[in-house]
């Protein structure tokens, strides 16, 4: 149920966006460049998922640079059970909104995933293609994150999957 009103929200808020290429070069510097990129690099957090990743965990989001970043979540998918983590790359596309309190970006990039599974005494590892929303607010170093990602399971039970997350991270 959760995983399908994250698909609803995710959808609505895209829904006004213009997936027209854009180059980067010709837009004003605020248009490109996430403020939280050039002023903080990492942040830390805490993350709410479903499928192949974490149901609730840890999350860090570390900036390479303005346009790319690498992110991390890892915590038990069950209780007393699976431990996940999921690892990915994210380029960040292009601003869907901008005000004086916060922007708006959208990322897609490649990730991986690794998880043990207790009570099988089996193990899970795969592929997965991140898309999603990433909101940063202007006056606080905090931003929101909420992704949609299609996964392989690579072992054990092969099978394709589609994994949600919603995530809140301070940046240092």
């Amino acid at each position: 149920p959760h995983v399908f009103f994250l698909v609803v929200v995710f959808f609505s808020m895209i829904s006004y966006a213009d997936f027209e290429p854009v180059n980067l070069d010709l837009l004003p510097e605020h248009q490109t460049k996430s403020s939280i990129a050039t002023s903080r690099k990492t942040g830390i957090g805490i993350d709410f998922g479903s499928g192949k990743t974490p149901s609730i965990g840890l999350s860090i989001k570390h900036w390479i640079s303005s346009h790319q970043a690498f992110q991390l979540h890892f915590g038990p998918r069950n209780i007393n059970r699976d431990i996940f983590s999921q690892a990915s790359y994210l380029f960040h596309l292009h601003q869907l909104a901008y005000s004086h309190a916060f922007e708006i970006f959208w990322f897609a990039g490649p990730g991986i995933f690794y998880g043990f599974d207790n009570e099988f005494d089996d193990h899970a590892v795969g592929a997965l293609a991140d898309i999603g929303l990433n909101l940063h607010f202007l006056e606080m170093p905090i931003d929101v994150s909420i992704e949609l990602a299609p996964t392989l399971q690579l072992s054990s039970s092969i099978g394709l999957y589609l994994t949600a997350n919603f995530a809140m991270r301070y940046y240092f």
